[in-house]
């Protein structure tokens, strides 16, 4: 502490100069303490950025087994890989066509019906 020539007591400008010192200091710690909050790449922002990097997972799983569901439909389309028996059952259902000599049977499932042909 600085003594003046006034006893005891501090000298007013070095009280300042030590007030101000820990001021400036308080203000420092203040200002990086809410920039590591809030700022761009503070807490908020890691949580925000954690959260969509999860939506984003989920939806490129979502969409990888889409992908995976089509890739199985198309290799059935390919001429090696179609069953001719399944290819005319699905064209007469979708078609809504039968033979003559055929009987079409109905059943009611809990899946969308799909007839039964059978040859007499």
């Amino acid at each position: 502490m600085i003594h003046s020539r006034h006893g005891d007591r501090a000298h007013p400008a070095a009280a300042r100069a030590a007030r101000s010192g820990a001021d400036a200091r308080a203000l420092l710690i203040a200002y990086f303490g809410y920039h590591a909050i809030e700022g761009d790449r503070g807490l908020l922002a890691y949580l925000r950025l954690t959260q969509e990097i999860k939506k984003a997972e989920i939806s490129r799983d979502l969409i990888q087994a889409d992908r995976v569901q089509i890739e199985r439909r198309v290799a059935l389309l390919r001429p090696e890989g179609v069953d001719p028996d399944m290819l005319d059952e699905r064209a007469r259902v979708m078609l809504n066509l039968g033979r003559r000599d055929e009987l079409t049977i109905m059943l009611q499932r809990a899946e969308p019906s799909i007839p039964v042909t059978t040859r007499p």
